[in-house]
């Protein structure tokens, strides 16, 4: 994925789980904070970011992480993970837990 200007860019194949042969060309991707995992920063398939901020929720942390500017993505994770503010992270989530969404419609595009 390729982030900029408030807007990314998936280098890899949409996921197997929905027919875009209809789908508008830009769409809306959405993926829950606890399906979201921090990776290692030079995994390849990452998306790289910088920590925005942090928020221990009880057993959980949720780590915001700026991809570009103004685009952010949270991260789930258990409270002994830990990162600094304004350091290098790089985010890592299943293709098969993401959503898409039509942004004229807000509709849900449907699984195959």
């Amino acid at each position: 994925m390729r982030a900029q200007h408030g807007w990314a860019r998936l280098s890899e194949p949409a996921p197997p789980q929905f027919d875009l042969s209809r789908a508008p060309r830009r769409l809306i991707l959405g993926v829950r904070p606890q399906d979201v995992t921090m990776a290692a920063l030079d995994d390849p398939h990452a998306v790289p970011g910088t920590v925005w901020i942090t928020e221990l929720i009880g057993s959980e942390r949720l780590i915001e992480v700026e991809i570009a500017p103004r685009l952010r993505i949270t991260a789930e994770v258990r409270s002994d993970i830990r990162a600094e503010l304004n350091a290098p992270a790089a985010l890592a989530f299943d293709p098969a837990k993401l959503h898409l969404f039509d942004p004229a419609t807000g509709q849900a595009l449907p699984r195959g």
